[in-house]
């Protein structure tokens, strides 16, 4: 009948599944005008929604589900999402321990709250609600990755290593644990072992320019410059517009004192993200040792002007060479030692999940 309104809802679930959202939509919305009280459809009209990007009119579908059924824990979880989205973090918070309020044992909940509190830097809490979903979920390897992610920022490398780990064994081909798990390495000072989180992530995601941009780095730290000029030149290659891989490119060239190299990689850098962290001062020095002294002046003035607007734009070793003024070279190594040793470091979030039924 076309009046059913569970018929109407199943179908919404089923063309949702096929991605043929704006069907779902209508389907979803036809099982409300027979049934306003069908709490599941509003949620899912909702999630719907949202993956159309309509936030505002997903949020007011999550109140009329909760208002239906205030104990509706997945509705909970659902607006705490949009609401994150929407940058609301607090008020996702608060519709994320709602949520437990309902159902502690929620893994998934746990996970998108510890997302939450460490988005507000709130580092020790979200350690908390990770371990929680863990515990409840232990091959949970989302919330193990991120845990590990926490554990970084709070400076306990070894036990973020052990949650990488984890992730991995749960979850061999994941390839954003086998990167973070690198990147560690990197921090530990462990570059072979780097090299081969790096390779892992590479060999599962072949296509990854980034991947090969870091593996480069690694090497250059290896003092293996040819070896990394081959990574820079991969990821050029499936990726011409990163502006890093050519700065990372110049910097390999310069060591090879192929200088005429170094500053067409630093040019393209330039052009692609004049505002990439210190590819400036390595251009400029760079044209200083080819003894290209055109435009000296404006460019040593706009050098000093990042500086002063405390951007990551002159080296404080190289800084001696480039500026006399002590002010500014006090000024660039107080930048350089914030970036070097920052209070946290953010890694890049994993999408958080959200229930569907």
């Amino acid at each position: 009948k076309p009046d059913y309104a569970e018929v109407n809802y199943n179908l919404g679930l089923t063309l949702q599944e096929l991605e043929r959202l704006d069907a779902a939509v209508k389907c979803y919305e036809k099982a409300i005008a027979i049934q306003p009280d069908y709490a599941e459809a509003h949620n899912n009209l909702g999630v719907t929604l949202k993956e159309l990007d309509q936030l505002d009119a997903a949020v007011e579908c999550y109140e009329k589900a909760l208002a239906i059924k205030p104990d509706y824990a997945e509705a909970h979880n659902n607006l705490g999402l949009t609401l994150q989205k929407l940058d609301q973090v607090d008020a996702a918070v608060e519709s994320y321990k709602k949520a437990l309020a309902v159902d502690p044992d929620y893994a998934e909940v746990n996970y998108n709250l510890g997302l939450a509190l460490q988005e507000l830097d709130q580092l020790d809490a979200a350690v908390e609600y990770y371990e929680k979903a863990i515990a409840i979920q232990p091959d949970y390897a989302e919330a193990h990755n991120n845990l590990g992610n926490v554990l970084k920022d709070l400076g306990q490398l070894d036990a973020a290593v052990k949650s990488y780990e984890k992730a991995i064994a749960t979850q061999p081909d994941y390839v954003e644990a086998h990167n973070n798990l690198g990147s560690i390495f990197m921090e530990l000072g462990q570059m072979d072992d780097a090299v081969k989180s790096y390779e892992k992530a590479l060999a599962l995601k072949p296509n990854d320019a980034d991947g090969y941009n870091k593996l480069g780095i690694v090497y250059m730290e290896l003092d293996q410059t040819d070896v990394a000029l081959k990574c820079y030149k991969k990821a050029l290659a499936l990726n011409p517009d990163n502006a890093k891989a050519h700065a990372n490119r110049g910097d390999a060239m310069k060591r090879l004192n192929r200088l005429d190299e170094a500053l067409a990689s630093y040019e393209s850098a330039i052009a692609l993200n004049p505002n990439l962290d210190y590819v400036f001062n390595d251009y400029l020095h760079t044209r200083m040792n080819l003894c290209i002294w055109d435009d000296l002046a404006s460019n040593l003035n706009e050098l000093t002007s990042k500086v002063n607007n405390g951007e990551k734009a002159l080296n404080p070793f190289i800084a001696l060479a480039l500026i006399d003024d002590p002010e500014i070279q006090r000024k660039a190594a107080e930048i350089y030692a914030n970036k070097e040793y920052p209070q946290s470091h953010v890694l890049p979030k994993i999408e958080r999940y959200q229930k569907h039924k």
